[in-house]
């Protein structure tokens, strides 16, 4: 194989180092090229696309509240596999195990947002928001402060 019939890999939503993305991402041919996408990330846009766009259309019956509930009865175990490679540092399961817990959390976030674009700004959106925020950013903080 010369170098010029090698396949090219191009990252598109692949925010991870490339020695990380076979381990992370899920690669999509398009004839010889090769994307590298983050397999996490494809679950939760594809779903919460999904989902925005079916409560937009079917107008689901959810209060604020039940919306809020969803997200975190369906965002927190996808969370915590996400805070779990962060403490670790190194992939925890399978590429396949990322797109399906990304496709629960782009469900919880699908309801939350179509929420929030129905009533802007309610105490659910914004309680659930802020709660991601700092949980996220407790993560980061001591990942980075626990550091070898």
């Amino acid at each position: 194989m010369t170098t010029s019939d090698r396949p090219r890999y191009r990252f598109f939503l692949a925010h991870h180092n490339h020695s990380e993305c076979s381990s992370k991402c899920v690669s999509i041919g398009l004839g010889r090229l090769k994307f590298w996408v983050c397999a996490r990330c494809l679950g939760v846009y594809s779903i919460m696309a999904l989902v925005i766009s079916l409560d937009m259309i079917l107008k689901f019956n959810l209060s604020d509240t039940m919306r809020a509930v969803g997200f975190f009865l369906l965002g927190t175990a996808p969370w915590a596999h996400w805070a779990l490679e962060h403490f670790r540092r190194r992939s925890v399961g399978p590429v396949f195990l990322k797109t399906i817990s990304g496709a629960f959390l782009g469900f919880g976030l699908g309801l939350l947002l179509a929420g929030h674009f129905r009533n802007p700004w309610n105490h659910g959106f914004t309680f659930s928001i802020l709660m991601l925020v700092i949980g996220s950013s407790a993560v980061v903080f001591l990942e980075s402060f626990f550091r070898d």
